[in-house]
């Protein structure tokens, strides 16, 4: 399973990684360095507590919610106004009483954003890369765009062990802006395509960016501030198991408003012009993807399960009623729930379509069931593999059991 990019949601661990962080005020960018920004959140120049914490919270929630960097920009705005720190200031160095003027423009305020966002990626993909047990191999994968580093492009393939000593210093972003990642491979992957491991190459970090950027200490103790302590020691685990539920709640919330938005523009109002393209629709439960990774003897390399506009739009019943397999509109506002609720689930076990097939009840005709079809480590060309919708509609219930049992379908009990 590979950590990867969420459009929607949010890896716990990069949300998680963002909050436990405490506060340091700094001057000058490189007065903390390296690592110790895994233990406090700070932005030079902003020299006092408050602002800190509402720039970080404001940050986690734009994390936790999917929300770009224009969108943050508007609504942090209000707030760094409020505090006097937007436009041309001037700030005063507390050490030396040095007065620097500077501008917290658009620019300023786009690097804060996506460092933060590229960083806490990195440390939830670092995380769930080191929790597979066979893709103990790694490669370094360059944005490749016009403007990417030469240095950056150069390594892009490289393939080391995943405890190389390089990564210590090169794990990325390796600078300001880089869009660079890390792809976990078998030793099985790496023969199958045809790869080798490399020669270790020399360091390409900038000196900012020369440490592990993805690894911390797994004691969270370390990066929250007092009050953030003192309240989790307080927390009952009956607490903390409600909050968990409430957290979950409200993820759902947000990918069945997404869902529904995407769904009422590309069907109900047949708008093909609708700017957004992906959505994530949900996770694969911990059951659902050992079950499907031990019968396809496959690692999944993400558990999130996105939806295409253009897949939804094909999906429409205006196109598919002639042949009476279409899922009616609200039964397709019920993706999320019934990916949550994963009840009647199979697996696709052809070599040639390794999917899993969600099933629901269809109301109108009980001879037939309602299927979503996952395709699993579905390339997306921008940010790699994950799992997608890639058709939904109607079958005939004897098809699931003919399928059964050809041993086209494995049943997930």
């Amino acid at each position: 399973m590979r950590a990867n990019f969420s459009f929607s949601l949010t890896p716990s661990e990069a949300v998680d990684y963002l909050q436990d962080k405490g506060f340091k005020q700094t001057f000058f960018y490189d007065e903390m360095m390296h690592d110790a920004h895994h233990k406090a959140f700070t932005v030079a120049k902003i020299m006092r507590n408050d602002l800190l914490e509402d720039m970080r919270d404001s940050l986690a929630k734009a994390l936790k919610e999917g929300v770009g960097f224009e969108e943050w920009k508007k609504n942090i705005t209000p707030t760094l106004k409020k505090y006097g720190w937007y436009g041309v200031i001037d700030t005063i160095n507390p050490q030396t009483g040095e007065i620097k003027t500077i501008n917290v423009n658009s620019r300023r305020l786009s690097t804060i954003y996506h460092t933060n966002m590229r960083v806490s990626h990195a440390v939830a993909r670092y995380e769930r890369m080191m929790a597979l047990p066979f893709s103990t191999n790694w490669m370094y994968q360059s944005a490749m765009l016009k403007n990417s580093r030469p240095t950056h492009k150069a390594k892009h393939g490289t393939i080391l062990p995943r405890d190389d000593a390089w990564w210590e210093t090169n794990y990325p972003p390796n600078g300001w802006g880089c869009k660079c990642k890390v792809v976990a491979l078998s030793d099985k992957e790496v023969e199958k395509q045809g790869l080798s491991i490399s020669s270790r190459p020399e360091n390409i970090a900038s000196k900012d960016w020369d440490y592990h950027v993805g690894k911390r200490s797994t004691n969270k103790s370390l990066y929250k501030d007092n009050l953030s302590k003192l309240q989790d020691k307080e927390l009952t685990v009956k607490a903390k198991e409600e909050l968990k539920e409430f957290d979950k709640k409200a993820t759902l919330a947000v990918a069945r408003k997404q869902l529904h938005e995407m769904i009422d523009e590309m069907i109900v109002k047949n708008n093909v012009k609708y700017p957004t393209n992906f959505i994530q629709v949900g996770l694969l439960s911990s059951v659902i993807l050992t079950k499907v990774q031990n019968i396809l003897e496959t690692e999944l390399e993400h558990e999130g399960v996105l939806l295409h506009k253009n897949d939804l739009y094909h999906a429409r019943p205006q196109r598919k009623e002639a042949y009476n397999q279409a899922l009616g509109v609200e039964e397709m506002r019920q993706i999320v729930d019934v990916i949550d609720e994963a009840k009647d689930v199979f697996v696709d076990v052809r070599d040639d379509f390794k999917a899993i097939i969600y099933t629901f009840e269809d109301k109108e005709d009980k001879e037939k069931i309602n299927k979503i079809v996952v395709d699993i480590n579905h390339v997306v060309k921008k940010f790699g593999k994950t799992n997608a919708i890639i058709t939904m509609g109607k079958i005939n219930k004897v098809d699931i059991e003919k399928s059964l049992k050809d041993g086209v379908f494995a049943k997930i009990e």
